[in-house]
């Protein structure tokens, strides 16, 4: 769990989830505080679309909460090939055209770290 330092953004990571019936993918949520329904929204969520992957082993925000770290343990997915373990992590950052409910997340930079 990461949270920006106002704490009006919280992101959860969940490592062993299976998004969109994807095994251990794993997922990070991100939700933002909305003064108007005094209630936490939804903002965006991201995975990895991969199975085995375990994204959001590791996660954290930005001071405003506009960007995200998010890392993977390891990975033990026998598609990518020898050497097949290793971990990596992701930096997002919302695309400020949409705010609302659904808004979106792209991924600025990717780097994997393999065993050696």
């Amino acid at each position: 769990m990461a949270l920006s330092d106002d704490c009006r953004v919280v992101a959860g990571g969940f490592p062993f989830a299976d998004p969109d019936g994807v095994i251990n993918a794993g997922t990070v949520i991100v939700y933002r505080w909305d003064d108007s329904r005094q209630n936490w929204i939804q903002d965006f969520s991201v995975s990895s679309g991969e199975t085995q992957t375990y994204l959001g082993a590791s996660i954290d925000l930005s001071a405003d909460g506009t960007k995200m770290i998010v890392g993977s343990s390891i990975t033990t997915n026998p598609d990518r090939g020898p050497p097949n373990r290793f971990g990596y992590f992701r930096v997002y950052q919302k695309n400020s055209h949409r705010r609302s409910l659904g808004a979106t997340a792209v991924p600025v930079f990717l780097e994997k770290i393999r065993d050696t």
